[in-house]
């Protein structure tokens, strides 16, 4: 038995195929669709087309600093004494064993946040307190040190070592950058000339043979996903448009442009059976075989109800 069903549901035939589509016409229908010819300027696909001059990929590489070249940090503790002696003392306790550095916190009251000093560079601590803190050879703790805020313990809880990026590393990420910076500067450049051609009447044809902006088509219906269909500022320009008349300049997501003209509105329409058998036919299918298993159902209802043990359906089942 295949699940309910003591057999599959057979593939169905032409006229079954036929039937299922005649019987749910608004199932197989194209919804109304606007074929669209957009002008489209995009900083992604423009910066593809920029190249970047060696000496100014290395010129931002020296000048990104940390970013390329991160160093040594060490997450540590403090906790703060209010003189030298009061620290050698809680030092003094903690390497004899009579408290660990968490209880000693928790006595002076110290939450996790006050004791909590992050992940510190060097340069991030006072004179003395970097000399301990980068001396130690692994997490502990070390101390006291004279600081700004007074004698202090700290703990180390963990070294991140330095990370550095050679520039061969760094090159495709910096190349893509700068691209995009420059290409977000000739699309402002940009649209100013493409704002007065439309002013003037022009033709999408047109503004795309004078400008950076490249030309695509749209089928758009309500279910179109993908490219610029997902853009919200298309669908705005498409609702508001009015047909063979080119829209202003719209900004999209990803900070480009677009304008576009509505070309021709289909009404919704069936579509043809050619065209979708498959998917009839799995409907088809679908709808079979619910059609089946509630017979089965009504069949076994009938049979409790005269007599037939629950175990014995279960068995059968």
């Amino acid at each position: 038995m295949t699940g309910l069903l003591p057999e599959p549901v057979p593939a169905p035939g032409e006229a079954e195929i036929e039937a299922q589509y005649a019987a749910a016409p608004d199932r197989y229908m194209r919804p109304e669709t606007r074929r669209i010819t957009y002008a489209a300027l995009e900083p992604a696909a423009l910066a593809a087309t920029i190249e970047i001059p060696e000496e100014e990929l290395r010129a931002a590489y020296a000048a990104a600093g940390a970013r390329f070249d991160a160093p040594e940090r060490r997450i540590v503790d403090r906790i703060g004494f209010g003189d030298a002696a009061e620290a050698e003392a809680a030092l003094a306790r903690i390497e004899a064993g009579e408290i660990d550095f968490d209880a000693l916190a928790a006595e002076r009251r110290l939450s996790e946040a006050a004791m909590d000093q992050g992940a510190l560079t060097r340069a991030e601590l006072s004179a003395e307190a970097a000399v301990a803190v980068f001396g130690a050879e692994g997490p502990g703790i070390v101390g006291p040190v004279a600081t700004p805020l007074g004698p202090s313990l700290y703990r180390i809880n963990a070294i991140l070592a330095a990370q550095v990026t050679p520039f061969e590393a760094a090159r495709a990420e910096l190349r893509e950058e700068r691209a995009l910076e420059q290409a977000r500067q000739e699309i402002r450049e940009a649209s100013a000339g493409a704002v007065d051609m439309i002013a003037g009447g022009a033709r999408i044809e047109e503004i795309v043979a004078e400008t950076p902006f490249e030309a695509g088509e749209i089928a758009l219906d309500a279910t179109t996903t993908g490219g610029l269909a997902d853009d919200p500022a298309v669908r705005e320009l498409v609702e508001a448009a009015d047909v063979g008349v080119e829209t202003d300049l719209a900004e999209l997501a990803s900070g480009g442009l677009v304008t576009l003209r509505v070309d021709e509105v289909e009404a919704p329409a069936p579509i043809p059976l050619a065209e979708i058998r498959d998917r009839v036919a799995a409907d088809w299918t679908a709808a079979e075989t619910v059609r089946r298993t509630e017979a089965l159902a009504r069949e076994l209802k009938a049979e409790v109800e005269g007599g037939l043990a629950f175990a014995d359906l279960a068995a059968r089942l």
